[in-house]
């Protein structure tokens, strides 16, 4: 078992979830990507959300990694044109400066924009699940 192999087996068991982006290399990529791959992860694919509020019209983004065999994607999630911080003077601020929203936000599109709207999810129902400390 290699490092982060067991690393994120040990962090399962010990109630933290993990979640991985399963890779943008297109839906006829045959494989996950690592560590997504990992059956101890939750494995997310973006959405396509087609610029709409409605998921009636939602699509499996082209540059989803899906997999033959193993692994299996878990969760997808909106993918595209996600508003993030920005990083004023990064490569890919100066390269897609069209993708800057005002001065302190940055549209991008992946799976690990799509991991982090499901991170955000899954941690608000963790909380959520939690018993709340009582009050005198």
């Amino acid at each position: 078992m290699t490092g982060w192999i067991a690393a994120v087996e040990k962090a399962w068991q010990a109630g933290i979830v993990v979640v991985a982006a399963v890779g943008n290399n297109g839906n006829s990529t045959t494989k996950l990507t690592n560590p997504a791959m990992d059956e101890w992860i939750l494995a997310v694919g973006a959405t396509a959300t087609n610029g709409t509020a409605a998921t009636t019209d939602d699509t499996l983004a082209t540059f989803t990694n899906l997999a033959v065999g193993g692994n299996q994607v878990d969760l997808l999630a909106p993918g595209t044109s996600i508003a993030s911080l920005r990083d004023p003077g990064s490569n890919i601020d100066n390269t897609y400066a069209s993708a800057r929203v005002g001065t302190t936000l940055f549209k991008g599109s992946g799976t690990s924009q799509a991991t982090a709207v499901v991170s955000a999810a899954a941690a608000l129902v963790l909380q959520s699940s939690r018993p709340r400390p009582r009050t005198r």
